[in-house]
């Protein structure tokens, strides 16, 4: 039930299972915190994006974290340069949900987003170069 869920990813029997992104569980009893956030996004969530979101989204896409507009939400952004369908965004948040401990399902948001980075200059100005020569 990985990329190839909806038909349009490889087929399943080449993906692996969502298991080896899930925290061990039984290493802390309740993960409330935003630094227990953290290790979740950095140990599980972040490296299961890496891997799959080029398989559902194009390959400019952007995945961020920011803090909500309320106290102790957690907004996990993609973007995506063409865009993703409706289908496909909602099969990324259970995929991500399935891996975040219980504790975070509520305090954790989504924003799909069309669109891509562009860097604003092709070459250091004056202000940017180093200042010391040696």
């Amino acid at each position: 039930m990985l990329p190839g869920h909806l038909g349009d990813g490889p087929d399943n029997s080449d993906v692996p299972s969502e298991r080896k992104y899930r925290i061990d569980r039984r290493s802390k009893q309740s993960p409330e915190g935003p630094q227990d956030f953290l290790m979740v996004w950095e140990h599980a969530i972040l490296p299961f994006l890496v891997e799959f979101a080029p398989i559902w989204c194009d390959p400019g896409h952007t995945i961020g974290l920011r803090r909500g507009r309320r106290p102790g939400v957690t907004v996990i952004s993609i973007m995506a340069e063409k865009g993703i369908s409706e289908a496909r965004r909602l099969e990324i948040q259970q995929h991500i949900r399935d891996i975040l401990p219980t504790s975070f399902h509520d305090s954790t948001s989504f924003i799909f987003r069309e669109g891509t980075v562009k860097k604003l200059a092709a070459e250091l100005d004056d202000i940017c170069e180093p200042q010391n020569p040696y």
